[in-house]
């Protein structure tokens, strides 16, 4: 059982060590090495995540960390970080199109959240060399869930999701119109 144990964590500890050295190779790329501080985002955010410390990836964390911005700072008013954050989806749309189109793994940041996302490319067949042979992407997926990195499998099914808020919207907006027309009759038989 000892030996079983041993061998779970020297998965997820190379696993990790992919991830991060995927995030080193984007870095050094042309497409990011000009723009600091899109990677010091990009790097900021992974090392969180890959230390399993995702919950502290938030924009008021982002902001005093990396832009300099007081603790309170308000971010309705400072859109700094959902910027940089915009332009750093762009530049890895942009990475992974070109020089990175080989990667066996695709890093992104959905919108809405900063958490990076690794997911397999379906194009990619070989591991990159500093993986084991062993180790295929579906073993990559187990061991980075095991440590609190997002990765997505299944696409975000947003259609039932807004289907459902839509419904609810509905039935709410029907119990009130209920409720104005029996206030009113009530109100109009006590005259």
């Amino acid at each position: 059982m000892r030996n079983y144990a041993v061998r779970v964590e020297t998965e997820v500890s190379s696993t990790r060590d992919f991830r991060s050295e995927l995030v080193e190779r984007i870095v050094a790329s042309p497409s990011f090495v000009k723009s600091p501080r899109l990677c010091n985002l990009l790097t900021y955010i992974c090392t969180l995540s890959l230390e399993g410390r995702a919950d502290e990836i938030n924009e008021i964390n982002i902001g005093v960390s990396l832009f300099g911005r007081e603790p309170d700072y308000d971010p309705s008013v400072d859109g700094i970080v959902r910027s940089h954050a915009s332009r750093l989806r762009q530049r890895l749309e942009q990475f992974f199109s070109e020089e990175g189109s080989g990667e066996s793994i695709r890093l992104s940041i959905p919108k809405g959240a900063y958490l990076p996302v690794f997911e397999p490319r379906t194009s990619a067949v070989e591991p990159p060399s500093g993986a084991s042979d062993q180790t295929s992407v579906e073993e990559i997926s187990v061991g980075s869930t095991a440590k609190g990195v997002a990765y997505r499998t299944t696409p975000i099914h947003l259609p039932l999701a807004t289907w459902i808020l839509s419904l609810a919207l509905a039935l709410a907006c029907g119990i009130i119109a209920f409720l104005l027309v029996h206030a009113r009759a009530g109100a109009a038989s006590y005259r």
